[in-house]
């Protein structure tokens, strides 16, 4: 997110844990993601990254779930 030109650093709250921080980033929630409006959510550092991390393990989970019905042999 960019910083308020007027307000440099100004302070606010994460929208998913209510942290203070002035680093807020607009992301999607990856698991709202089909929905016919998805919202962008201001959230802290923290959050990015546990989300990141969410997205991660999925996308692994999903990667194990495929992968032997594409390698077998038949």
């Amino acid at each position: 997110m960019a910083v308020d030109p007027i307000s440099p650093g100004t302070m606010e709250p994460c929208e998913w844990c209510s942290k203070q921080s002035d680093q807020l980033t607009p992301i999607r929630d990856w698991e709202e993601y089909g929905s016919f409006s998805p919202r962008f959510y201001e959230v802290c550092p923290d959050c990015v990254k546990k989300e990141k991390e969410g997205f991660e393990a999925a996308s692994a989970e999903w990667a194990g779930y495929m992968e032997p019905r594409y390698t077998a042999t038949g």
